[in-house]
Formats: structure tokens, sequence, C-alpha cells
């Protein structure tokens, strides 16, 4: 609510044009979430796989510390994009996502991100090939400007090299446009790197979602979970071998777990949509309840001035002006006790 209020003051200040009201601030995760929800079928975590990748959740009240005297339930933003910052990823980080990530914009941050996410991996295959040719074992040791440049590779090339028919010709196209001379031999050596550092990707993801799954199974006591997740991103929707990749690997870590994976088809935008119409709608309900209860509201001022009347009635009813006496209030004369 606060970075709503940010929001909406930023707007007012720099936009004054235009009349911009804030209704909420989500993420891309809870978006997701939200988008694949009904009542029939609750999705209590949302899944983005895309460039970068996140995860959120619906965490219930009782187990937020400063919230666990409430009741009901609230989403949980994970930024798991984060993780590793502690060194949580060191095992399992090669020396060639360690360059990529002394050549990243963020340095040393998101780690788990960029060992999942599209426009990272890009860069880390790219990173991967200057290396080994530089070393000699690839291209005949020939490293071109090309594989020293960021942005050469998109997602669209990895899954072109990695296809199962035409996955080898698909190399050697992508190698002659980075002007790249390369024989049978360093096409089938590209094509197991992209296709070692995709399926990496995918691995990681059902690690992370098992974790989070695990944690939501633990704090509802339930020895089995059958949850529905949501899921959104090119990366995800790049192939079908990505999603199984991710399935079977999470069954192997949460097999306590039953999970319906359920593609966004709108994307987190249609999850912000419903936030939206579902602000609007109890907004306006609680206008029309505060209209009808509006007469029975007292202000201070009203109170105030209630209090003014019945002093001065009260005093004119103990004065001498009274008009009749059947109007002046009734005195009892009291006899102290033991008087």
């Amino acid at each position: 609510m606060i970075v709503a209020q940010l929001l909406q003051t930023a707007l007012n200040q720099t936009c004054k044009n235009y009349q911009i009201e804030v209704i909420a601030v989500i993420n891309d995760s809870v978006g997701t979430l939200l988008s694949c929800h009904s009542e029939k079928e609750p999705c209590e975590v949302g899944l983005v796989i895309d460039a970068g990748t996140n995860c959120g959740y619906v965490e219930e009240l009782q187990h937020i510390a400063g919230l666990e005297h409430g009741a009901g339930c609230m989403c949980i933003n994970t930024e798991w994009s984060s993780f590793g910052k502690l060194g949580e990823l060191n095992d399992i980080t090669t020396e060639f996502d360690l360059q990529m990530d002394k050549q990243s914009m963020d340095r040393g941050k998101n780690m788990f991100e960029k060992l999942v996410g599209s426009i990272y991996l890009c860069d880390t295959i790219r990173v991967t090939l200057a290396t080994l040719a530089e070393k000699g074992d690839i291209f005949s040791g020939v490293l071109t400007p090309t594989l020293l440049t960021k942005g050469k590779m998109e997602l669209q090339d990895i899954v072109d090299i990695i296809d199962e028919k035409v996955g080898l010709a698909n190399t050697k196209n992508f190698l002659v446009r980075l002007g790249m001379v390369a024989s049978n031999q360093d096409c089938f050596n590209v094509q197991q790197i992209c296709q070692a550092v995709y399926v990496r990707s995918a691995k990681l993801c059902a690690a992370g979602l098992a974790g989070v799954l695990t944690h939501i199974r633990i704090s509802q006591g339930l020895p089995h979970l059958k949850i529905i997740v949501a899921v959104d991103g090119d990366m995800y929707k790049s192939r079908p071998q990505y999603g199984q990749i991710l399935q079977e690997t999470l069954k192997s870590l949460a097999p306590d777990c039953t999970v319906t994976f359920a593609t966004s088809e709108h994307g987190c935008v249609f999850g912000a949509a419903r936030v939206a119409a579902a602000t609007l709608r109890l907004k306006h309900q609680q206008e029309g309840v505060a209209q009808v209860l509006a007469p029975f509201r007292l202000s201070m001022s009203d109170m105030d001035t209630l209090r003014t009347m019945m002093r001065q009635e009260m005093e004119k009813g103990l004065s001498k002006e009274t008009h009749s006496t059947s109007h002046r209030p009734h005195v009892a004369h009291l006899r102290p006790p033991f008087a």
C-alpha cells in the first residue's frame, strides 16, 4: 500500500495534465498467480520463467511475523531471483557463470536469476564459447569480435540450436551469422553446451519450486499437498521439453506434492486487471454502504453542538425563567446518612 501511495504521489507531481489513479501495485509472479485463480480452482503459486525469474505464493497470516494474530492469507513475493547472494550457489556455479557475472551490470547480485533467466543464459553461452575458443578447444582457437559482444544470441537461437531434428543445421547457420568458421564437431559442441545450460535452468527452477511447495505442505500440516501452480514466461513456453524437465525433477524432489501446472494464457497483466477490477468493485460497494450510513454518523462538531445545547437546556430548566413548573427538573431533597 505504501508503494502505491508513493507512486500515486509521484504521478500527481509529474503528470499534472492526466488523471491517473493507482489502484494496486503487484509484481509479475503475483499477477501470474491471480491470472489463473478461481473460486472453483484456487491457485496458490505463481511462477515466472522469462528473461528473469520469480515466484510468489499464498501464505497464511498466522505464519508471518508481525501478522500472526490476523486471520486470512497474503500473497508473498519471494524475490528468489536474489537467492545466492550469500554464497548458497557457489558449489554449482561454473567459471563461465562467474565470468558472465563479472560482465553484468549487477555484478554479484541476482545469482539464481543468472542461472535461470533467458537473458543471462544467452550471455553465459556466449562467454563459454568465447572462453573455449580462446583456449583453442573450439573454432580452431579463432576468437571473433562477435563472441565478445553482448546481445548476439537470443532465446530463440538456443531453442533452434537444441532442436532434435534440425538442431545441428541451425547451429551451423547461427555460427555463420556470427562470422564463425565451424566444423561439424564445433557445431555438435555448441549444441551440447546450449542443451546443458537450458536443462540446468529447468532443473534449478524445479529445485526452487520444490522448496516453496515443501514449505507450504509442512506449514499447513499436510502429509500430502495438492496444489495448482500458474506459470508464465517465454523461457517456460519456449519448448515443451522445458516444462517436462521441470515437472520430472519436481516429482523427484517433492514426492509428497501433486502439482497441476496451469499455463497463464494472458500473462500477469490479466492478473493485474483482475486485482484492479476487484478493488474498484469493493471500493464502490464501500462507498454505497458509506452513503447509507452517512446520516447516522456524527462529527465532533455535531456532538460539541449537542453538548452545548444540552447544557443550556439544563441551565434554563434550573433558572426562574422556566415557563412552567412542569418543565422544571425534578429535585430530590436527600438527607445525608446518619444526620
